[in-house]
C-alpha cells in the first residue's frame, strides 16, 4: 500500500487540515449525536427549536444554551448508530474490503498494539507531527464495523487511490469526509446527518 499522504492543509484552525481539497472530491461534515442525561438527540431536532439552520461551521452554543443544560460533547468517541449509518452509506458507493491508512492520535491516551504500526515517511501530516499519531493498515470495513479497535474515530484515514478520506479532529463534534463517490445529501438518506463543507470552513472548538 501506498504510503504517501494526501495534501493536508496548514492551518489546525481550518477544515482543510483534516480534509484534502485539492482531490476534485465532495465533502461533508457528519454531526456526531449529541447526549443530555439519558436522552440521545440529533443537531436538526434541536436547531429547529432554536430557529437556527444547520451549515459547515455550526456550534454547539448555536442550538443550545450551554449555561442551563448539561450536554455532553461527543468529543470524538465512537457512536454505534453512526458507525451502522456509516458502514450502509460508505459501503453503498465504496469497497469495504480496500485497505486504508489509519492514524489515531496518541493524546487520547488508548492502549495501541504496536506490532503491526507503521512509520510514514514525512516528520509531518497536516499541520501536525506524524509522531503524534498510531498509524496503521486495514482495510474499511474493520475500522468501521470494529468498535472494538478503538474507542475513538481515526483521527485521519484515507485510502490508497484518494477515492475516500475520513478524518474526526482532536476531541470533534463531527466527521469530516472526502469521497469521489457519495455526497452529504446522499449520506443524509442514509440517516446520517450531513451538510456539505468548504476548505476555509471554521473548525468548531471543543469549548463551544
Amino acid at each position: 500500500m501506498s504510503l504517501s499522504i494526501p495534501p493536508f492543509g496548514s492551518d489546525p484552525g481550518r477544515v482543510g487540515a483534516y480534509v484534502a481539497f485539492e482531490l476534485s472530491i465532495a465533502y461533508s461534515r457528519i454531526f456526531l449525536p449529541l447526549r443530555s442525561r439519558s436522552l440521545r438527540s440529533q443537531w436538526h431536532e434541536l436547531a429547529e427549536r432554536s430557529d437556527h439552520l444547520l451549515n459547515e461551521s455550526t456550534v454547539l452554543s448555536d442550538i443550545v444554551d450551554l449555561r442551563s443544560t448539561c450536554w455532553n460533547h461527543p468529543y470524538g468517541r465512537r457512536d454505534s448508530a453512526v458507525d451502522q449509518d456509516l458502514v450502509r452509506a460508505i459501503g453503498s458507493a465504496h469497497d469495504l474490503s480496500m485497505g486504508v491508512i489509519t492514524l489515531l492520535w496518541r493524546g487520547y491516551a488508548e492502549s495501541i498494539d504496536t506490532e503491526d504500526e507503521l512509520h510514514l515517511p514525512v516528520p509531518f501530516v497536516g499541520p501536525w507531527r506524524t509522531a503524534e499519531f498510531a498509524m496503521r493498515t486495514q482495510s474499511l470495513g474493520e475500522v468501521l464495523t470494529n468498535p472494538k479497535s478503538s474507542c475513538h474515530y481515526p483521527t485521519y484515514l484515507w485510502s490508497e487511490d484518494l477515492s475516500l478520506i475520513l478524518c474526526c479532529p482532536f476531541y470533534s463534534d463531527s466527521l469530516y469526509i472526502g469521497s469521489k463517490r457519495i455526497s452529504s445529501s446522499e449520506l443524509r438518506d442514509f440517516g446520517l446527518e450531513a451538510t456539505a463543507v468548504t476548505q476555509d470552513a471554521q473548525l468548531p472548538t471543543t469549548g463551544d
